[in-house]
């Protein structure tokens, strides 16, 4: 038992509120609880010094009358509480008495939908609740995952049930699995949260302040807590929490971590300070009664000695000595109260109004479970429902409070606050609440705003009177953002009847939601063969495109081709022209200058024509390309020997050098193949 229960169990059992007193006197006895309460009981004989406390009745003493005041919700007189408590000092019931009652705690397991009551003694150990369920559903303890267990560490079979410290009532979900872990899926989406960062909004209702304050996933509730307690100076045994999205909001265990709740990374809590009861100057205890309970009426004094209080007196508490004189005269005197909004008047904000009423409703009517309202507006509610495909969409439940309705506190506290209904609506819709005590205008104001006009939804204005609230009001919001309303349920007496009102919701909800799946995959079919068509279209535009592009470029290539020959013609004509310039006019054959005479084999024919023996070869070769055979296009050869004219080396000898005097050469075409000829 870590040291904050160590501290709650003391502040119980000796009715100290003030926490730094509790922490000195636990210090003094190293936190062993036995001793420091025993210490309070019996001051003489104990070491601890209590510095500036008063004495407070033990709990084995209160117990009794504190049920007899939540009976009655009076104030119990100052009689009984003096005859009650007058003898304690002369006998007295130790801690370890206290504790070591045999009580017996109910177990409800559930399990593929269904519950099973199972009620064991807390003397017992651990492995016979393990081997009750594995006789009921055949699964070994070894594969047993209960959820919801007030401990993440591994379960030895040996401890006593005690040692959990459970409610007198708790409800575990049984899953079978491997011994080591959660369902695949459950643990995979574990791993995910606990490497995200978690930014919590914190709203001080009693300080007025608002706290931001940013934790991995890994960080547990309780730390979350001691920040707070750091912060607010609320302690953390007087915090009253609302927003946390676990399945039961008042069992809320401060080992959970954070990615462990359903919260979102960024999410909005309330803390407040939880109400104690003490004592006034004049020795006159008021009852545990809420400020905004509503309940009006007379309370009836009990009439015989033969009292139920005193049965449950002499049975629950054997070692208390009260007469049957001190309960006829506990009598409660309570003076009604006008009902209230649940919401201020004054409160604009959905947010805000949605943490109020998730704080003060489960304070007010739960006892064990209450339903959980998602804190926020009704257009993140919508955004809720709907968190993935058709088939996981979920209607959204708005829950309409009345204070006015005779029927509020009988059917809050005995069924939509009961385990089948909350169960029901928390696997099947989304809650949201609304309080309508005022009018339901702002109501309407916000539907119409965030889902448009709900047909059927204005029958709140005249179809129903203050006596048919609580209502809850279930809309289906379609993919496409149309809503429907399904039902409005009005309240009920019996969890059974209520039972099957939702009952009939949800099979609505079903038919809609198949119906809205069978259109929907329809329509996403026919999107689907639109989108095709679409895709091969454009497919065939594309390559349309793209053969135009590319026959385009072979144009464009043949033109370039063209030009580029015309071109290279234009400039090969240009250049034939300039050379026939020069060679008009032939020497003659009775020049006083040695003159060779040359026979030039064409491939179209032959030409023979005088040149001056002193001439350069090229002056042959520029003759040769004026008529139209270019160097770069053709070669220019010798018969024999065989020889290359135009490889330019011999192209600045004169004629008279080569040795060309009558000499026949031959013009032939070039080719990319031809290999040099040596000379």
């Amino acid at each position: 038992m870590d040291r904050n229960e160590i501290l709650a169990n003391f502040q119980a059992c000796s009715g100290i509120d003030n926490v730094e007193e509790c922490i000195a006197i636990l210090e003094q006895t190293s936190w062993d609880l036995q001793r420091a309460v025993n210490g309070i009981l019996s001051p003489d004989d104990s070491d601890i010094q209590v510095i500036g406390s008063t004495f407070h009745t033990p709990p084995e003493f209160l117990l009794p009358l504190q049920r007899l005041a939540e009976s009655s919700s009076g104030i119990v007189r100052n009689s009984a509480i003096s005859q009650a408590t007058g003898n304690h000092s002369t006998k007295q019931t130790s801690l370890s008495d206290f504790f070591s009652k045999d009580k017996e705690i109910t177990f409800i397991i559930r399990y593929r939908n269904m519950s099973y009551p199972m009620r064991l003694s807390g003397q017992k150990p651990f492995g016979v609740l393990q081997n009750q369920i594995e006789q009921l559903f055949g699964i070994t303890p070894e594969r047993q995952i209960l959820v919801g267990l007030p401990t993440n560490n591994p379960i030895n079979a040996e401890d006593t049930i005690d040692s959990f410290h459970f409610p007198k009532e708790v409800s575990l979900e049984l899953l079978s699995g491997s011994p080591s872990s959660l369902p695949t899926c459950m643990q995979n989406r574990l791993e995910q949260r606990l490497d995200k960062t978690f930014s919590l909004h914190i709203r001080d209702s009693d300080g007025g302040k608002d706290y931001d304050l940013c934790y991995s996933g890994a960080v547990i509730v309780a730390d979350v807590k001691a920040d707070l307690a750091s912060a607010t100076g609320i302690p953390v045994t007087s915090q009253l929490w609302a927003g946390w999205r676990v399945e039961k909001p008042l069992e809320l265990h401060d080992s959970l971590q954070l990615a462990q709740t359903d919260i979102s990374t960024d999410h909005y809590l309330v803390v407040d300070r939880r109400e104690t009861s003490s004592s006034t100057s004049n020795n006159n205890f008021e009852c545990n009664k809420n400020s905004d309970d509503n309940t009006t009426g007379d309370v009836n004094h009990h009439e015989s000695r033969d009292s139920p209080i005193t049965d449950v007196m002499d049975e629950d508490y054997p070692d208390l000595d009260v007469s049957t004189d001190v309960v006829e005269d506990a009598i409660f005197d309570c003076v009604p109260r006008p009902p209230s909004p649940l919401v201020p008047p004054d409160c604009v904000s959905e947010r805000e109004a949605l943490a109020i009423i998730s704080s003060k409703f489960p304070s007010r009517y739960a006892t064990s479970c209450s339903p959980m309202f998602l804190v926020g507006t009704l257009s993140e509610a919508v955004t809720e429902c709907s968190p993935g495909s058709v088939y996981d969409s979920r209607p959204v439940a708005i829950y309409l409070h009345h204070e006015r309705s005779i029927v509020l506190n009988v059917f809050c506290t005995q069924v939509l606050c009961s385990e089948p209904i909350v169960s029901l609506l928390t696997l099947n819709f989304v809650m949201w609440a609304w309080d309508v005590t005022n009018g339901v205008d702002k109501l309407l104001s916000i539907v119409n705003r965030e889902l448009g006009v709900v047909q059927g939804l204005e029958e709140l204005r005249a179809d129903f009177t203050t006596d048919d609230y609580p209502l809850i009001v279930f809309i289906y919001v379609k993919p496409r953002g149309n809503a429907e309303l399904l039902s409005i349920v009005k309240p009920s007496l019996t969890i059974g009847e209520y039972e099957v009102d939702l009952n009939a919701v949800v099979s609505n909800a079903s038919d809609r939601r198949q119906r809205i799946a069978v259109d929907e995959t329809e329509r996403l079919t026919r999107a689907s063969m639109v989108a095709e068509q679409d895709q091969a279209y454009h497919e065939s535009l594309q390559a349309d495109k793209v053969k135009s592009y590319e026959k385009s470029l072979l144009i464009k290539a043949e033109e370039d081709k063209i030009r580029e020959k015309e071109e290279s013609e234009r400039i090969r004509t240009v250049k034939i022209q300039s050379l026939e310039q020069q060679f008009l006019v032939e020497p003659p054959a009775d020049s006083s200058r040695t003159v060779y005479e040359l026979r030039i084999r064409l491939p179209d024919g032959q030409l023979q024509r005088r040149f001056y023996a002193a001439e350069p070869l090229q002056t042959v070769l520029d003759f040769i390309a004026s008529r139209g055979y270019l160097s770069d296009e053709y070669r220019v050869l010798t018969v024999f020997p065989k020889r290359d004219l135009t490889d330019g080396i011999c192209s600045t000898m004169t004629l008279e050098t080569l040795g060309l005097n009558q000499e026949t050469l031959v013009v032939e075409k070039k080719w990319d193949g031809d290999a040099p000829i040596s000379p």
